[in-house]
C-alpha cells in the first residue's frame, strides 16, 4: 500500500514489490558529465536519496561536491505516476540550469546538476506504464 513520500524513512511500497519480493526499476539517471560520466543509476518507487554515502539509493561516490547524505532525492509517486526532484541538505541542485528551491516534477530528458555531476533523467514508468497496474 501507499505510505507517503514525505519526511523520515517513509517509503512508497508498490503492490508488485510486495507480491514478487523485488523492487522494480522505475527509471534512471544517466551521468553525462563529471567523474562518473557513462554510469547509470536505477530509480525505484518512493524516495531515492542521492549522496556520496553507500547508504544512499543513488551513490555518486567519486564526486566530492556531492553531500554525503541526502544531497537531493528523486521520488517516483506511483498513484499519480510522476517523478519529482526534491532538494535535500546538499549544496545547490539544478534542474535544466535553474536552481532547485522546492520539489518539482521532472520529465524525460531533463538535465539535473548534482554537485559536479550532470545527469539526464530517463523514466521507465509513467504515462500509463506502472508496475502496480495489472
Amino acid at each position: 500500500g501507499f505510505t507517503g513520500v514525505t519526511g523520515g524513512e517513509e517509503k512508497t511500497v508498490g503492490i508488485y514489490k510486495k507480491t514478487k519480493g523485488i523492487d522494480p526499476v522505475t527509471g534512471w539517471l544517466v551521468c553525462v558529465g563529471g567523474d562518473e560520466r557513462g554510469r547509470d543509476y536505477r530509480l525505484h518507487t518512493g524516495r531515492n536519496f542521492v549522496g556520496r554515502s553507500y547508504k544512499m539509493q543513488i551513490c555518486i561516490a567519486d564526486d566530492p561536491e556531492v553531500s554525503r547524505e541526502n544531497h537531493c532525492s528523486v521520488v517516483f509517486e506511483p498513484i499519480k505516476s510522476v517523478f519529482m526532484l526534491v532538494p535535500g541538505t546538499g549544496t545547490a541542485t539544478y534542474l535544466n540550469g535553474e536552481r532547485l528551491d522546492g520539489a518539482l516534477v521532472i520529465k524525460k530528458g531533463d538535465m539535473i546538476q548534482i554537485g559536479g555531476s550532470q545527469m539526464e533523467f530517463i523514466p521507465y514508468c509513467g504515462e500509463g506504464k506502472n508496475w502496480d497496474t495489472k
